[in-house]
This record gives C-alpha cells, sequence and structure tokens, in this order.
C-alpha cells in the first residue's frame, strides 16, 4: 500500500510538474519563432499553467489569437502547429506514461483523482488526489483478494 501511495505521488509530480514546464518550454519556442508579443513572459506563464491539466491548451488558443492579431496569419499558425504537437504528444502519450507506469493505478483513475483534488484541495490536491485513489485502490485490492481466498 505504502509502494503504491509514494508512486502514485511520485508519478503524479513527474507527470504533472516535468510534463507541464516541458511543454510550456515547447510551446514558448514556438512563441520566439513566430514573433509573438512578450514571449519570455508568455512562455514562463504557459510553462506554470500547463501543470494543471487541460489549462495549457486553453493558455494556447489565447495565446494564438494574440498573436494572429499582432503578426498575422502563418505566424499564429506557427504557434498553434507547435503548441498542438507539444500538447497532444506530452497529454496523450508521455503523461500517461509518467503518472500510470509508476503504480499500478489506471490512469484514468489518476487523472480523475487529480481533478477532483485540485477541486477540493487547491493546488496541493494536485498531489493530495492520487494518494488517496493509491491508498483507496489498495485497500480495495487486499479486501478484494481476501474475500477471494475464502
Amino acid at each position: 500500500m505504502i509502494r503504491n501511495t509514494v508512486g502514485a505521488v511520485r508519478g503524479t509530480v513527474a507527470g504533472l510538474v516535468l510534463v507541464g514546464l516541458g511543454q510550456g518550454v515547447l510551446v514558448g519556442i514556438g512563441y520566439f519563432i513566430a514573433g509573438t508579443p512578450h514571449p519570455a513572459l508568455l512562455t514562463l506563464v504557459t510553462a506554470v499553467v500547463s501543470v494543471i491539466p487541460f489549462c495549457g491548451p486553453i493558455l494556447l488558443c489565447v495565446t494564438t489569437l494574440m498573436t494572429f492579431a499582432a503578426n498575422g496569419v502563418m505566424q499564429a499558425v506557427i504557434v498553434g502547429v507547435i503548441g498542438t504537437i507539444a500538447y497532444g504528444a506530452g497529454d496523450h502519450f508521455v503523461r500517461p506514461k509518467l503518472i500510470s507506469g509508476s503504480t499500478s493505478i489506471p490512469f484514468l483513475a489518476v487523472l480523475t483523482a487529480i481533478l477532483g483534488g485540485l477541486h477540493v484541495f487547491g493546488l496541493l490536491g494536485l498531489f493530495i488526489g492520487p494518494a488517496v485513489i493509491a491508498v483507496a485502490l489498495s485497500l480495495w485490492r487486499t479486501a478484494a483478494a481476501e474475500e477471494r481466498a475464502r
């Protein structure tokens, strides 16, 4: 049970924080390439916001529109394509592998725990939620194993 809990927290930290920061940096490169206004500040904001699931793509839409308004269609397409690739690869391949790979907890359960923890406990809930779900699943599996043994 302890191993699953520690693995869930480690996987969540790696999956949320590291992947979010990486996505922010990749999208930030797009900001610099496209000449988006205030690219360094937007890169920092994007990296921080990308730690929270589903928030990064919302900011990407806003910055793509901002780039379109400031520099035109081609630069906005550059930001949109680089951002879509960064968020697509990170959210669909890297993040699930990092979060679920360290535990035997399904990714959808961890994602639900992350979002529920965020809703109930705020930013600290990003890490409390997966720990709670790890303990709950460990207790469930232990009870099911004992029931099968009878």
